[in-house]
């Protein structure tokens, strides 16, 4: 996983609709702290009870580094949440146990080991320690909690009920089961089978874990090849297809035999401007329809063109800027029945026309 997607997900996810609902209660999801994590394990002190994840063992005694988060302390918070609505005061959690939510970079220094522990909310990056742990209640059936910080509260924290140890053990399972599965996927040595199990991994994703999981599926399903990008292909013609734009960027990242994919999308893009151009009337909008249609589409096929310049063999790179659907959309863009808002999609997208039309 590179740096930059984890820092282009931190900043776009607060921005996305809905966005309060990803969270399981008050900022905590079970999607992002399960899945990067490397390490999940339920501790008593510094000694694992269970291993969800991970190469811990019962019995093992926390190695240095991951021990550090197994020495928090449990909160004496006065409020205690269900979701967004509080349901009692004053009472700390009884703790007993608690489960750790970790994600291992591996190193070395002086020609030794020197892995670094980091808690999986932050990606492999130092992060929010509080959202990478959940503390169990003392108990039979006892309650599962995460402790948030809340500045300006007694104690700097509240702390939120979040499920039954059992729920959340059922749960996260859930979520690790589709990583056995990617991983078995990724494993499989034929593209063609590859690209095959990967897609069916797909419609198996919740909203939530599409955030933080889909370059996951979608890199790996477009190095399958051939039978990746016909199925990124398949995505990217359909526009009502949840998937369309994730595909389309991922035929413009993809290698030559991507190229014609490219060329059909295009084809595509400047038929339906041309026939908008051809009905719109003056000083109307284009805006973006339910079909999928519309100037946020067009942004992303010319973008995914445009990053093809970058890297392309001299032969493609002119085919492209040849290619007849581009002088189409010029017709288009260049002098549309309405003034673009600047900086707007549509705006955009005329920018991506003029640096391909003008590469050398």
């Amino acid at each position: 996983m590179s740096w930059l997607r984890w820092v282009v997900l931190a900043v776009a996810i607060p921005l996305i609709p809905g966005f309060a609902k990803a969270y399981d209660t008050l900022g905590f999801s079970l999607e992002f702290t399960t899945w990067p994590a490397t390490h999940i394990a339920v501790v008593e002190g510094q000694t694992v009870v269970e291993s969800w994840r991970g190469d811990w063992k019962p019995d093992q005694q926390l190695p240095d580094g991951a021990a550090e988060f197994a020495r928090m302390k449990p909160p004496t918070p006065p409020v205690t949440y269900r979701l967004t609505h509080p349901v009692g005061t004053g009472a700390p959690v009884a703790v007993s146990r608690m489960v750790l939510f970790l994600t291992r970079v591996e190193g070395w220094k002086d020609g030794k080991p020197a892995d670094k522990w980091y808690a999986a909310s932050g990606f492999g990056k130092p992060g929010s320690a509080e959202l990478s742990v959940v503390w169990l209640e003392a108990g039979q059936g006892g309650r599962a909690f995460v402790a948030l910080p809340c500045g300006d509260r007694r104690g700097g924290y509240v702390t939120a009920e979040f499920d039954t140890f059992k729920g959340l053990k059922e749960k996260a399972r859930r979520i690790l089961a589709l990583r056995v599965r990617l991983d078995r996927a990724n494993a499989e040595p034929d593209p063609t089978v590859r690209a095959k199990m990967l897609t069916e991994l797909f419609d198996k994703f919740t909203p939530t874990l599409w955030i933080v999981g889909k370059y996951d599926l979608l890199d790996p399903l477009r190095k399958c090849g051939e039978p990746g990008i016909r199925q990124l292909l398949l995505w990217a013609m359909n526009p009502r297809s949840p998937y369309s734009g994730d595909a389309i960027g991922q035929i413009g990242f993809a290698g030559e035999e991507a190229t014609e994919g490219l060329f059909r999308l295009l084809n595509d893009e400047a038929a339906y401007w041309k026939e908008w151009a051809s009905r719109a009337k003056p000083g109307e909008q284009a805006r973006d329809e339910p079909s999928g249609r519309g100037p946020r589409r067009l942004w992303r096929v010319l973008d995914a063109a445009r990053y093809r310049l970058l890297w392309r063999s001299d032969r493609n790179r002119q085919l492209l800027r040849e290619h007849p659907s581009l002088q189409t959309l010029k017709k288009v863009l260049e002098n549309p029945p309405f003034k673009p808002i600047e900086g707007s999609d549509f705006d955009q997208a005329r920018g991506f026309l003029r640096t391909i039309l003008a590469s050398p």
